[in-house]
């Protein structure tokens, strides 16, 4: 007798904007320099070079399968009363709002903050 014809496979699911999960809490920044010292406090763009609204920046994302790294945005704008609201927009155009520790200006810095789990 003939076997049984086999099962397509499952359809993909279509990729959604990222981040599909939302993105992780933000984690104590801690390295191995700075157990001793103060966290600094977060106020406002100087906590780090925040991108302004106009200039493109890297925010970090969580991947489909649960990796995170730095994906080209545009930063649209900042809340201005509490400066940790980012609106970006990514390069595919779709828009998203992002907390303000998850936003550098650099891809270096985005990727160093990535490796480092900060």
């Amino acid at each position: 007798r003939a076997s049984p014809p086999p099962s397509p496979p499952p359809p993909t699911p279509p990729r959604s904007p990222r981040p599909n999960p939302p993105p992780p809490p933000p984690r104590r920044p801690l390295s191995v320099f700075d157990f001793n010292e103060p966290e600094p406090p977060k106020s406002g763009p100087e906590l780090k070079d925040l991108p302004q609204p106009g200039m493109y920046g890297w925010a970090i994302v969580t991947t489909e399968n649960g990796a995170e790294e730095a994906e080209r945005c545009k930063v649209i704008s900042i809340k201005a009363s509490t400066k940790k609201q980012v609106l970006v927009r990514w390069d595919d155009g779709t828009t998203m709002n992002l907390a303000a520790e998850w936003v550098y200006c650099s891809r270096q810095r985005a990727e160093r903050a990535v490796a480092e789990g900060v």
